[in-house]
């Protein structure tokens, strides 16, 4: 399958597929936490699985495999945009959380914000964050010429030193907790720390490498054995689990999604990987303006995920300035969907004034 020159160089687009699953699950799975009540037992566990290996999981990876096919790949691009993103993830925290929560606290407003200080909620540590840190490894990585089998190989020490600190920073302030938690799990609110999930798309960089040297001709047999073997993975992994006595649930609705020990790992790669080869067969299948939509969600990805926060986040405070009850749980789906709707829309809005200006 593997050819010594590079011939597939050009867009992967089962991999735009992926990251616009990813950002639908991610508004989907946020819809469900901050706007409804937890209704049933069986959507509300569909929708949190959806949210989490599907959606983040899903979304490094192919983090990583961009990273390995862009164009603009020196160490100077990697960092610029690396920071770009931290200082968009705490922007985004400021217009999202804290300046509810100020406004809350100067008018005497009762809130879902009450016990949250200003300095955890602008200090947060969310994808953006995990994102920008990511990019400005890369460019470390790239300034000194790292293989990527050797970033990956670093990528799992990250990941063991992550879990071996685990709770060392539980009892520390919270002044320690969230500059700290940008490397390692520190409490939930410390959502992607850099060496609990940099694997990720470490190894969406070593697909990447290998993906290039794949004839087109022989794509639908990779993703064949790749799903063959990740359902079996899948399989075996999930009955050491049970031997174990882990609960498969804890690893996409606890704090053990977060901490991304090991274990949760090995599940979880096994899940993005099933659903990155589902994406293959399914990017055949989208033709026409499915193909356009799909590309421009891609496209779009960062700016989009920050609008749906500012819709979900100032929607939430509407409804409690006028008493109104959060949703039953099968409105997660429908209200998601339409969110996601509205992002398009006012990320091509937003578009066009960058265009007019910049």
């Amino acid at each position: 399958m593997i050819n010594k020159a590079e011939v597939n160089t050009g867009r992967q687009f089962e991999f735009d597929v992926a990251k616009s699953f990813a950002i639908i699950f991610m508004i989907i799975v946020h819809t469900f936490d901050h706007m409804t009540q937890t209704n049933g037992n069986i959507l509300p566990k569909i929708i949190e699985f959806l949210g989490c290996p599907p959606a983040a999981g899903v979304f490094m990876f192919a983090m990583g495999l961009g990273i390995s096919y862009t164009k603009h790949s020196s160490p100077k691009e990697f960092a610029k945009r690396g920071i770009k993103l931290v200082i968009m993830g705490y922007v985004l925290n400021f217009f999202r959380e804290t300046i509810l929560l100020i406004i809350g606290k100067l008018c005497s407003v009762s809130n879902s914000y009450e016990g949250v200080s200003i300095f955890s909620s602008l200090m947060a540590i969310d994808i953006l964050q995990f994102a920008g840190l990511s990019f400005i490894l890369v460019a470390l990585f790239k300034k000194i010429k790292l293989k990527p089998r050797i970033i990956l190989i670093i990528a799992i020490v990250m990941n063991i030193i992550s879990y071996l600190t685990i709770g060392i920073f539980e009892n520390s302030s919270e002044y320690v907790q969230y500059p700290v938690g940008l490397l390692f799990f520190t409490n939930s609110n410390t959502s992607f720390p850099l060496f609990s999930w940099f694997i990720y798309p470490a190894l969406g960089i070593c697909f990447g490498s290998i993906l290039k040297h794949i004839n087109l001709n022989e794509k639908n047999r990779l993703y064949r054995y790749i799903l063959c073997v990740s359902i079996t993975l899948l399989i075996i992994v999930s009955i050491f689990c049970k031997l174990l006595n882990y609960n498969i649930t804890s690893f996409f609705m606890t704090d053990l999604y977060f901490k991304q020990i090991p274990i949760t790992f090995l599940w979880c790669i096994c899940i993005v990987l099933i659903f990155i080869s589902l994406y293959y067969f399914l990017s055949k299948l989208i033709k026409g303006r499915g193909e356009n939509i799909i590309k421009y969600l891609s496209s779009n990805v960062n700016t989009i995920y920050i609008i749906q926060w500012l819709i979900i986040c100032y929607t939430i405070a509407i409804m409690e300035i006028f008493n109104v009850n959060l949703f039953s749980t099968v409105w997660a789906i429908p209200i998601g969907i339409i969110i996601t709707i509205m992002c398009i829309y006012i990320s091509k809005f937003w578009n066009k004034i960058k265009q007019k200006h910049y």
